[in-house]
């Protein structure tokens, strides 16, 4: 693709146009694929979209970004006389994975308020090997090749909890077993050694069960959920790449 029909020649979408894309984007990975449906509701300026990603109350998107979309070649469009009907092309997805490389360098992939909430700072320089693991992870999961790579997002975030008890354990004087691979014992035997609160041991009870759960989720994306005979979607990635980075945190700031 070439000239004014390759975005990578032209000039960067508006703001406006961008968040258009990431939107149909994200709610294309979090349903089975399907086209997007269109119509133009009477009062309204906005198509309204039907697809099982998108939200009912959704706002719609407005005509000319589409259009814009569309001449980008970001989005396939056929049109008819009260509707539309449209996919993103295999050009949006690799716009999308730019618009995250570019935010992920700007310091935006994660948003202020869940940064200032998970204080990734400290938690960098105590299991840095951990977090490099985790980024590589978050890079795939937004990467315009995503839905290839999620047995590979899954090993990383296997990976990223093995050097994160690792690093915890070192930071205690606590007996643990050697295994790297038997990562609930090890956090366990990390917590154990600090003397906390009845209602806070409660919580870590809690969050060592939680970690142990995603454990679980990480191998089975690392197998591409052959034992449950599922194949995985998009969606079981973000959720591993989410919960993978909380846990870690949220255990890590138990045992300061």
């Amino acid at each position: 693709m070439t000239g004014a029909g390759n975005p990578l020649n032209s000039p960067l979408l508006d703001p406006e146009q961008e968040r258009a894309l990431e939107f149909l984007v994200e709610a294309s990975r979090r349903a089975d694929r399907q086209p997007f449906y269109g119509s133009f509701p009477v009062g309204s300026h906005n198509i309204r979209l039907a697809h099982s990603g998108v939200p009912r109350d959704h706002s719609g998107i407005y005509p000319g970004d589409l259009d814009t979309l569309a001449e980008a070649g970001l989005v396939r469009v056929d049109r008819y006389p009260d509707t539309v009907r449209f996919d993103v092309t295999p050009a949006g997805f690799r716009y999308y994975g730019e618009i995250k490389g570019r935010t992920a360098k700007q310091g935006a992939a994660v948003p202020s308020t869940t940064r200032s909430y998970l204080d990734t700072g400290g938690f960098i320089a105590r299991h840095s090997k951990a977090f490099v693991k985790w980024q590589d992870a978050d890079g795939l999961l937004w990467s315009a090749e995503s839905y290839g790579q999620l047995t590979t997002i899954g090993h990383l975030c296997r990976e990223a909890m093995q050097e994160f008890a690792t690093s915890l354990i070192r930071s205690t004087t606590a007996s643990a077993p050697e295994d790297p691979a038997k990562t609930v014992a090890r956090v366990r035997a990390a917590l154990g050694t600090r003397n906390l609160m009845d209602g806070t041991r409660s919580l870590l009870d809690s969050l060592i069960a939680y970690w142990g759960a995603v454990a679980d989720l990480s191998q089975r994306q690392e197998h591409g959920g052959q034992k449950e005979g599922q194949p995985l979607k998009w969606e079981d990635g973000r959720r591993l790449v989410f919960h993978t980075l909380f846990t870690m945190v949220e255990i890590d700031r138990a045992a300061l």
